[in-house]
């Protein structure tokens, strides 16, 4: 059995789907239904009760060309385990994030140590990405989070993000490493193209690098630096590097200020020298 979820059967391929398997009905309906209130519109959530209806969906989805984003799967299912079952929809969709669900045992911890040796065997071999917990009482503190963090890797793997430099040069140059380093603590997002792959051939192509003057910095708006400093690559963001004279007339003004304030008291103390003399006279 599959749940509504809420498409229209047209031939367009909608928003990637969340596909969630479990035998329990009511588990599975309150999963559905709290994915949908968190992740609609930008995301479809689709319900099965079965790992061949599980099946079904995918190729249906392949067949119709649309994105699966997440499939979540009951550990225990009728028929196959949830691993089981994560593996043939990795075959179909294999950039699909696997999430295994796992019910909470007596303990009520978030990792269920009845099911611990499943987990860390499943997740060492690489068969799932993800586990969440089935029978929570707030999504928001055991269901969301771990899901959230599935569709951002997802996102960032399959849909265009916001770049402002692409960097192509050579993979393990010390000045690849440290444009890279920069740009990430200075939280500017960038691109890196490594010059020997394919796609860094085809960039240097495009905008006209100079392969003999790597590191090159390409900048959203088409103009490249070759080998930059920090400096110069700030400066092609628009970003100033050094002072203005406003700046340096602030300076001034404040060393006259702070030169005036220490010969004010070098004259306080010295009238005060002299208050004390007479006074002693």
């Amino acid at each position: 059995m599959t749940d509504p979820d809420g498409t229209s059967g047209s031939n367009d391929a909608g928003p990637p789907v969340l596909l969630i398997v479990d035998g329990d009905e009511r588990a599975r309906r309150r999963t559905v239904a709290a994915l949908r209130h968190r992740f609609s519109p930008d995301f479809r959530v689709v319900g099965t009760d079965t790992p061949e209806a599980g099946i079904t969906v995918l190729s249906r989805l392949e067949v119709a060309g649309e994105d699966v984003a997440l499939v979540a799967a009951d550990l225990h299912l009728p028929g196959v385990d949830g691993v089981g079952f994560l593996e043939r929809a990795h075959d179909l969709y294999p950039g699909a994030s696997r999430v295994l669900l796992v019910a909470m045992d007596r303990h009520h911890t978030r990792i269920s140590f009845s099911e611990l040796h499943t987990l860390q065997r499943a997740t060492a071999l690489g068969r799932i990405d993800s586990f969440a917990n089935k029978g929570w009482t707030t999504p928001e503190e055991w269901l969301y989070p771990q899901v959230q963090e599935a569709l951002t890797r997802w996102t960032k793997a399959h849909r265009p993000g916001h770049i402002v430099f692409q960097i192509v040069g050579e993979q393990w140059a010390s000045r690849s490493h440290e444009l890279r380093d920069w740009l990430t603590r200075s939280g500017v997002p960038f691109l890196f193209v490594a010059s020997e792959t394919d796609g860094g051939r085809q960039l240097m192509h495009e905008h006209d690098v100079d392969p003999t003057r790597l590191p090159a910095v390409i900048h959203h708006n088409g103009s490249v630096l070759h080998n930059p400093t920090n400096a110069e690559v700030a400066e092609s963001h628009g970003i100033q590097t050094r002072p203005s004279s406003e700046v340096y007339d602030l300076a001034t003004d404040l060393a006259e200020t702070k030169n005036l304030a220490t010969e004010r008291r070098e004259v306080v103390k010295e009238m005060r020298a002299e208050l004390q003399k007479q006074r002693g006279a």
